[in-house]
This record gives structure tokens, sequence and C-alpha cells, in this order.
């Protein structure tokens, strides 16, 4: 289990951000993500997660985010 990007201080227990992206993501892949960032958020003590969904016909992004708990989707 390893993320796109993670954002902290090595050797101490600062986790700050962990991010996944994807493009394309259908229901399926969103809800797995989703799931990784919530384990990560959980096993590793991060602050912060951030799931970015790219779609290549339109170049529109959309995100889910948990900056107050729970995840939430702009």
């Amino acid at each position: 289990m390893r993320p796109d990007i993670i954002i902290h201080k090595r050797n101490i227990n600062k986790n700050l951000l962990v991010i996944e992206i994807k493009k394309d993501a259908n229901y399926k892949d969103k809800q797995q993500d989703i799931k990784k960032l919530k384990c990560m958020i959980k096993k590793y003590n991060y602050k912060y997660a951030l799931f970015i969904n790219i779609r290549t016909e339109t170049l529109k992004t959309s995100c889910i985010w948990n900056f107050d708990k729970e995840f939430n989707e702009f």
C-alpha cells in the first residue's frame, strides 16, 4: 500500500498529507483509493488525505478530501 504522494517529516510521527491521484477513475477505483487513504490515516496518523481524479476528455478534476475528518467532494 503505497500512496502517490506523501508530505511528512522523517523519523518522527509528523505525517501531514497523503495523496492519491488517478486518471479517469471509475466508482470502484475511487472507493478503493478512499479506503486506502482511510487506512493510511489510521495506521500512520496522517492529518489530511486527498484523492484527485483527472478526467482526460474534459481536463476537469474532481477532488475528495478529509480536512474535517469526513471525506467530502468538491
